[in-house]
């Protein structure tokens, strides 16, 4: 069971914080979207408030997600292998996205640059002296 419920953690860690304000709101717990993107996680049960945004780390928004949903201090025992899967997850998505970024660097065209204008017919037809 705890295996379930840390993959469930571990899926939400890294979804959108508008998704997991959704979430809170679907099991009964509470979460307001503030304009500037924040959104504050409160379990009422717990008399537990804490606040995550889309560029928090995932470790802590982990930390924030399992402390609102188990209690700061009971969510070790609850999860006790979240922040080694969190982590594990990240790595991996790092990975891939270092790929795409080196695919892309390799497979795209040169890049230009804009303020040098297009090459002169000097430049590409220069008279080689030897």
């Amino acid at each position: 069971m705890q295996h379930l419920l840390t993959a469930r953690m571990v899926e939400m860690t890294f979804a959108p914080a508008t998704d997991i304000a959704d979430w809170f709101n679907r099991i009964g717990l509470e979460a307001q979207i503030q304009d500037s993107g924040v959104v504050v996680l409160r379990n009422p049960g717990l008399n537990f408030t804490t606040a995550i945004y889309d560029t928090l780390d995932p470790i802590n928004r982990a930390v924030c997600l399992a402390s609102a949903i188990a209690g700061p201090h009971l969510f070790p025992e609850v999860f006790p292998r979240l922040l080694e899967a969190v982590n594990q997850e990240w790595k991996a998505r790092s990975k891939v996205e270092t790929g795409k970024q080196k695919w892309q660097a390799e497979h795209s065209p040169p890049a230009t640059s804009a303020s040098a204008g297009p090459a002169s017919f000097e430049t590409l037809y220069r008279r080689i002296e030897f």
